[in-house]
């Protein structure tokens, strides 16, 4: 498997008021596919890996032709980067290694142009 792994190691130094923490998560791979997968979070929703700050890192495995959205919550920002192959976001086309930073945008609609991989960070 290439891209993002649904195993997850990772090592977070949150504010400077905490200590680093250090976690391993692990999912089915098809929970990602054609969906969002939250792989780190805040507050471990859905069995996501703990991260000490404001920030969701989802994750994402989409098919030729599949679309998927993400609706922005007011005063929060996003950053989407393109593991593997390429999406057009917001009619904008991205490839692999792009990322794409957008505030204010509202809803995000991506659509693969072959199997894409997709790391989408949603952050304060």
């Amino acid at each position: 498997m290439s891209g993002v792994a649904p195993n997850l190691d990772r090592s977070v130094a949150g504010p400077a008021r905490s200590i680093p923490i250090y976690q391993e998560g692990r999912y089915k791979e098809e929970e990602r596919v054609g969906r969002w997968r939250v792989a780190c979070s805040g507050d471990r929703r859905n069995g996501s890996v703990a991260i000490r700050n404001d920030v969701d890192i989802l994750v994402s495995q989409l098919g030729p032709g599949q679309t998927l959205t993400h609706t922005l919550r007011r005063g929060r920002g996003t950053w989407l980067h393109v593991a593997a192959d390429a999406v057009e976001l917001n009619g904008g086309a991205l490839k692999e290694g792009d990322g794409a930073a957008m505030e204010d945008e509202g809803e995000l609609s991506i659509v693969a142009r072959e199997t894409a991989e997709l790391v989408l960070f949603d952050l304060r």
